[in-house]
């Protein structure tokens, strides 16, 4: 069943599908915020051409400039939103720690308790009812719930990836404030330095805190985003590989390109062309 709640002034959109039938294919081109919930067995879905495995009670997040496909979608329950309906960067900070979720780690994995898995599908039935209730506080009932399934996640991704016993909130908004200033900035700030100086901590100061809770280093994160960035210009706009270099601020077409096949494995141009043939 695909539920969709639209704004036709303000484009504000909010989309659940829960346990369809078919497959699906998402491309970068349509700026969802993405949430996946498997309550069911084990499976898998492809995020730019790469295979991810989804156990059995976990949640992932899904950027909205990553292309995704899902081939047997039977068990899944997909929560889709856009910046227009509700935005991480302009909200209180509980809130907007929903930043943590789509730009914490490369690709946020979170794992649920049976109880936990329960509830998120007792929260389903609860959207479903709402996304038929059609009454003028509509939207902002289904806001509500949303922020309600966003803070839920973001408490038990922060228990998860910090540790309930060695959780401080002045670190966890350190590391969330650098991914958010990171997805602000990436396009012409590719130093760790420029990002440890805007948070008046030293570069060492905020890798520690990374490898202490088993992160991907600063710098990889910086080049994750960069990446993904790449790939959705590269397959879904009109630009030249030495356009999207200067785009992405590297001094030459050149740097770029071995930057690109340093980190996903196939020069710009072998993606543009074989992956690019794929997805039109």
């Amino acid at each position: 069943m695909k539920y969709t709640y639209t704004n036709n002034h303000t484009k504000a959109s909010l989309e659940m599908v829960a346990f369809p039938n078919d497959s699906f294919d998402f491309n970068g081109n349509t700026l969802y915020y993405t949430i996946v919930f498997n309550p069911n067995e084990e499976q898998y879905i492809l995020i730019d051409e790469e295979r991810v495995n989804i156990p059995k009670n976990s949640v992932i997040t899904i950027l909205p400039e990553q292309r995704f496909s899902i081939p047997d979608s039977e068990n899944l329950i997909i929560w889709r939103y856009n910046s227009e309906f509700y935005c991480m960067f302009h909200h209180d900070e509980e809130v907007s720690c929903a930043g943590f979720l789509f730009y914490g780690a490369s690709l946020c994995c979170i794992n649920l308790l049976q109880e936990e898995s329960d509830r998120l599908v007792h929260l389903r039935d609860i959207f479903s009812e709402e996304f038929q209730a059609h009454s003028t506080a509509q939207e902002e009932m289904l806001r509500v719930l949303l922020v309600r399934l966003i803070i839920k996640l973001t408490r038990l991704a922060k228990i998860q990836f910090f540790q309930k016993d060695t959780v401080q909130d002045s670190k966890f908004r350190m590391y969330r404030s650098f991914n958010l200033l990171v997805e602000e900035h990436f396009k012409k700030e590719h130093s760790v330095q420029f990002y440890a100086d805007t948070l008046n901590k030293s570069p060492k100061t905020i890798t520690n805190l990374f490898i202490k809770h088993h992160f991907p280093s600063p710098q990889k994160v910086i080049h994750n985003r960069i990446i993904i960035e790449a790939k959705r210009l590269l397959l879904y706009s009109d630009k030249s590989i030495k356009e999207i270099s200067y785009e992405l601020h590297f001094e030459e077409p050149s740097h770029f390109s071995k930057f690109f096949k340093k980190i996903a494995g196939v020069s710009p141009l072998h993606f543009k062309s074989y992956i690019g043939k794929e997805v039109s």
